[in-house]
């Protein structure tokens, strides 16, 4: 199975606490993921939305905004990216 590369927290910008984490489907439901800022790896308990597989729970997670102390990049026309 594929890792996964997760971006800091966009809030809190920890690096080790976000987590991929699956939410075991019940009763005919399907398996469902989302990506948590882990609180038991000193991060502060955000976290994405539901999604229907691991690899958009991480993209969506990966797209999040920036870290509040972290300037947004300008692109090579002078505009923020």
């Amino acid at each position: 199975m594929p890792e996964f590369r997760l971006n800091p927290c966009p809030f809190c910008g920890s690096l080790d606490a976000p987590r991929l984490m699956t939410r075991h489907g019940k009763n005919g439901w399907r398996d469902r993921y989302y990506v948590i800022c882990d609180y038991e790896d000193g991060g502060c308990g955000s976290s994405s939305g539901w999604y229907h597989n691991k690899a958009e729970a991480a993209i969506c997670w990966n797209r999040r905004a920036t870290p509040w102390d972290e300037p947004p990049k300008e692109e090579e026309d002078g505009k923020n990216a």
